[in-house]
């Protein structure tokens, strides 16, 4: 049985557990803080100029009018799974509560490579001067304005690359713009991680574990302390001390490192054209509510009350965790497709001539700990899919 608050070990915690903790992180040394903020100095524009130079390294081995026809489409992908996020995460239902820390980092990770595909756009399409020039001369150019023309002034040489009409200035200045939003937004932020003694969160595991993917964090191994949890008593929160301390680098490999963010960017990347497709092919997406009753789940088909027995109503507990509050009312949104706001993805293991068992890989936990549950085809076989789901896509949402 998965824990229910985070214990004392980094084995054992839970990235999905909702409960809301008080943490402390240590600084460190002033030499490796010193080497953070060096690290992230360098290592946020590079991420930017090596997404350019990728894509102008493709363009020379191939061609840059084959190259240029790919990257206006990424850019249209990309622009799109950016303005469906940044809608569901501010202006939409509750669907990210559970994974909002992640897609905070997934939005910045579309940001960096959309300003990567237009610096290589502005280059091809020769929209500064109407020139073509060489990659070292536009990675000259565009580290200028990266720099803010600070790399003129040090070099006491000017890039040969200049604006020769209103619409190059103004492609420039949007280019400009974006730079300060995304990269020195981001340098600001590390430089003030760096040179603060002790950072205070109060959040998840999940928002702890996204917090130490910053880049000010990168190049180094802190000390977190969880200094106390929050409990509501009498109606009011509560603060209790707790006394656990775990190594930065042990919650990161709890939480798989990069590979969970990979998983996630790619996922949400392709959701929107999943989306398209499934509307248009009326995708099997069903919603039942469901209701607690003595410490079980029920849901109610053909006027019959249902059980969700055999580990299932464990599974829905789980993921009902992720709630501020806890209720016994939810609608149980699932399909065979994967949607928005989805958390839980449930597989089929297993089936025999009464029952479908269905395994849950919890994210979070390690050692990949799962948990199984039975669906009776008594109630659900035919009458939502006419084929057995080989995986089930699963979201809570409140019943209003």
């Amino acid at each position: 049985m998965l824990r229910e608050t985070s214990p004392d070990t980094p084995s054992q915690i839970n990235l999905l557990d909702p409960t809301i903790f008080q943490w402390e992180i240590d600084r460190g040394s002033v030499w490796s803080a010193t080497g953070r903020a060096l690290a992230a100095c360098f290592a946020i524009p590079c991420l930017i100029l090596g997404g350019f130079l990728v894509f102008w390294a493709i363009g020379e081995a191939t061609s840059h009018r084959i190259t240029l026809g790919l990257s206006l489409v990424f850019m249209v992908i990309l622009n799109v799974a950016l303005g469906s996020l940044i809608y569901r995460k501010y202006w939409s239902d509750d669907s990210f509560y559970n994974s909002d820390p992640v897609v905070s980092k997934i939005i910045s990770g579309y940001l960096f490579l959309i300003l990567s595909i237009a610096m290589y756009l502005i280059a091809v399409l020769g929209v500064v001067d109407g020139n073509t020039h060489s990659g070292p001369e536009w990675v000259r150019y565009f580290c200028g304005i990266l720099s803010n023309n600070t790399l003129d002034y040090l070099l006491a040489s000017p890039s040969p690359i200049h604006p020769q009409h209103a619409f190059a200035t103004l492609a420039v200045s949007v280019l400009r713009f974006l730079l300060s939003f995304t990269v020195f937004g981001t340098l600001s932020f590390a430089f003030a991680s760096v040179f603060t003694a002790k950072h205070k969160l109060t959040g998840s595991n999940l928002d702890t574990w996204a917090y130490l993917f910053s880049p000010a964090f990168w190049l180094n191994n802190n000390l977190v302390r969880q200094t106390s949890v929050m409990v509501k008593e009498y109606g009011r929160e509560k603060a209790i001390p707790t006394f656990i301390q775990v190594k930065q680098n042990e919650i990161k490999r709890v939480g798989g490192g990069y590979r969970y963010l990979i998983k996630q960017f790619f996922r949400h990347l392709l959701l929107p054209l999943k989306t398209v497709w499934h509307a248009y092919h009326e995708a099997n997406r069903h919603e039942q509510p469901i209701h607690n009753f003595q410490g079980n789940w029920y849901t109610r088909l053909d006027a019959t009350q249902v059980p969700f027995v055999d580990g299932m109503s464990e599974i829905i507990d789980f993921a009902a965790r992720s709630f501020p509050e806890k209720r016994k009312e939810f609608v149980l949104v699932f399909s065979d497709t994967d949607f928005y706001g989805a958390s839980v993805v449930l597989d089929l293991v297993d089936q025999d001539d009464n029952a479908f068992t269905y395994r849950w890989k919890v994210w979070g936990v390690q050692g990949g700990s799962s948990m199984t549950g039975r669906l009776y085809r008594d109630y659900f076989d035919s009458r939502f899919f006419a084929d057995t789901p080989k995986r089930l896509f699963v979201q809570l949402k409140l019943l209003t």
